[in-house]
């Protein structure tokens, strides 16, 4: 069964479906209109949330469904009619893929911020052992007796 099969069948499935959509445009034409670095840098990474993630897997199943879709006989039939099915096939197929290389690069870029954030983490748990070791050696110097040696000892030395 196609992804669209299951929608057309299901008012709640096409209902989710159709949210996913206009999920993922919204979030494409921001990522579009962005204007600034930091809200290029934001409006990408909300493509790479789980909900962007989920959207763009619905959509790119629907595009999939469609991109593998046969014409029917009016439009075999029709050389003009034809032409115009495969153009609309072949964008189909082109957002299909593009759909899969968005959830590529995110899940690539989600490993490296997890894996970035780890580094980053056992930097901060070294820097305070070390904070603690030196807060230690500091408390070591001022708890020790002071020894006062000046010139007018007599200690028979």
């Amino acid at each position: 069964m196609q992804p669209s099969d299951a929608a057309s069948n299901d008012p709640a499935s096409l209902e989710t479906l159709e949210k996913a959509l206009l999920g993922e445009e919204r979030r494409l034409r921001s990522v579009a209109e962005s204007n600034t670095d930091n809200s290029f840098v934001e409006t990408v990474a909300d493509l790479c949330t789980p909900t962007g993630l989920n959207d763009a897997q619905a959509a790119g199943d629907l595009f999939t469904a469609f991109g593998g879709s046969v014409p029917s006989q009016a439009i075999v039939t029709d050389s003009v009619k034809m032409e115009k099915f495969r153009l609309a096939q072949r964008e189909v197929q082109s957002s299909a893929l593009f759909m899969a290389e968005i959830q590529s690069r995110c899940e690539q870029g989600n490993a490296a911020l997890l894996e970035a954030d780890a580094r980053t983490r056992e930097q901060v748990d070294d820097a305070h052992r070390e904070q603690a070791i030196i807060f230690g050696l500091i408390a070591a110097r001022l708890s020790a007796p002071s020894v006062n040696v000046n010139a007018n000892s007599t200690q028979g030395y």
